[in-house]
């Protein structure tokens, strides 16, 4: 008895206000519908408040994914319901049957907890087979979860979908869908054997490519790490290149960082085709200004990545970062680059070197009357460095390559910087592999004396870029 009236009080002095978990603490003592599963009365409850939101709250409802203040206003609408009608299943609490409802209505259903753990990049739900996630430093995991039928995995696409102005159909039967911090594609079951598949790519709100997170993970060496720095205060251009998924955009955030800030900010437009890196937002105290495609059934009313990037180049920028690489737009990003505007972008590429052929069959697609030899030798002209990043089996990135380019003589010259050379993997008494690889960052070159040059016309501390030079620095007192 002793022990009930002390929930009653926890409860009253948590909830002063808040009568639903009170009230639901004191009728889940007695209630219990047999025959029912638990399973099954959530379901059951869950379809009533959603005709009834359906019915009268329509408008909020509809506007309430991937919304906040209206997540919470239909949050509340649902907890009025429960408490008004007394809703109870007595082997659920209140707070938790009160998530699962909101997050089957309003939310990602089963996957929220993949939705909100900020350390999960990307889920894949394919049909109702099985739901595969990946987490840094895991790779790819089994949800143990899964969509029971079809009818479940559509609804939360149509959900996805209705939120934005695209369109989803047997006519059109596969979809991109943008939202803050998330990405997602999804293609009905015309298209495929395993149902309706969703993908949703999940970018970070902060900077998940930490200097620390990377050093302890082994994703780069100080020293690299060091002279990537140097470099982008240098001024310098940077190729970020890799296979997707190897965290390319997270790598750019980390070089974004090191752009001067406070009273030395410099204008840096930040050009995308969707938003992913959200610099302004990370870095407050940076001058980034984003701006992004916009897409249009409408011709004229469309701004592709070209006609962003035009526009861009009159907003005054002392640098510029183009998230990704993909098209036409390549070679009027390099003659930007070519006016002494500093900057980095990323494309997708198997190599260092097939990152170089990537970006000029990039610029052929301009249609302007020029040859491959003249492309690469204003590639070898334009970027000074290429970091190559892989994602390795245990789920890690890795920088294996940074790479200098030189000066094009009938073929690109490339001097390797630094490579990762694996040293063994961990395993159990068992024999069999943990995942964990070891390796080390080997400085395998030093810099040519072009690049010496541009870092002692700069203001960079040169202990930064120190081990990469052909003579040690000598440190006076």
């Amino acid at each position: 008895m002793w022990g009930y009236l002390q929930e009653k009080q926890v409860a009253l002095k948590r909830n002063r206000v808040d009568l639903y978990h009170f009230g639901y603490m004191i009728r889940s003592k007695s209630a219990k519908k047999l025959g029912t599963t638990t399973a099954q009365q959530i379901k059951d409850i869950t379809d009533e408040i959603r005709a009834f939101l359906v019915k009268e709250h329509r408008d909020i409802l509809s506007e309430s994914f991937m919304n906040k203040e209206k997540r919470a206003a239909v949050e509340q609408i649902i907890k009025s319901f429960l408490l008004s009608n007394q809703v109870v299943i007595s082997d659920v609490p209140s707070e938790q049957l009160l998530n699962m409802v909101c997050d089957d209505i309003v939310g990602f259903g089963i996957i929220e907890p993949l939705k909100k753990d900020p350390d999960v990049t990307d889920i894949y739900i394919n049909g109702t087979k099985e739901i595969i996630y990946e987490r840094i430093g895991e790779g790819e995991c089994t949800f143990p979860y899964r969509f029971e039928t079809e009818e479940e995995v559509k609804a939360l696409a149509y959900k996805m979908v209705n939120s934005t102005s695209e369109s989803l159909n047997t006519a059109k039967p596969y979809v991109d869908c943008v939202f803050p911090y998330i990405r997602i594609n999804i293609a009905l079951d015309e298209l495929g054997g395993l149902g309706t598949t969703i993908t949703i790519r999940k970018n970070a709100d902060h900077l998940r490519a930490s200097e620390e997170r990377m050093l302890s993970t082994n994703q780069a060496s100080r020293e690299m790490l060091d002279f990537l720095a140097a470099a982008v205060k240098a001024k310098m251009n940077i190729l970020v290149a890799g296979a997707t998924g190897t965290g390319k955009s997270e790598f750019m955030k980390y070089l974004a960082s090191h752009i001067p800030k406070g009273k030395k900010k410099e204008r840096t437009l930040v050009v995308e085709d969707n938003p992913e890196l959200y610099l302004h937002r990370i870095f407050p105290e940076h001058h980034f200004v984003p701006m992004q495609c916009r897409a249009s059934e409408v011709e004229e009313n469309a701004i592709d990545f070209d006609r962003l990037l035009t526009n861009a180049l009159r907003q005054g920028p002392k640098r510029l970062i183009v998230g990704e690489s993909r098209g036409k737009e390549a070679l009027k990003m390099l003659n930007f680059f070519q006016t002494g505007h500093p900057g980095f972008t990323s494309v997708h590429a198997r190599s260092a070197k097939e990152a170089v052929r990537r970006l000029m069959l990039m610029c052929l697609q301009s249609g302007a009357n020029i040859d491959a030899k003249y492309l690469y030798e204003l590639i070898s002209q334009t970027f000074d460095v290429i970091v190559f990043l892989e994602k390795k089996d245990d789920g890690n990135r890795y920088i294996t390559e940074m790479i200098e380019l030189l000066d094009y003589k009938d073929d690109i010259q490339f001097n390797q910087l630094s490579q990762f050379i694996p040293t063994g993997e961990e395993y159990d008494e068992m024999n069999e592999k943990v995942g964990k690889i070891h390796g080390d960052h080997i400085i395998t070159a030093k810099m040519s004396a072009e690049m010496e040059k541009k870092f002692r016309s700069s203001t960079v501390n040169s202990a930064l870029y120190a081990p990469f030079l052909t003579h040690k620095e000598v440190q006076y007192a």
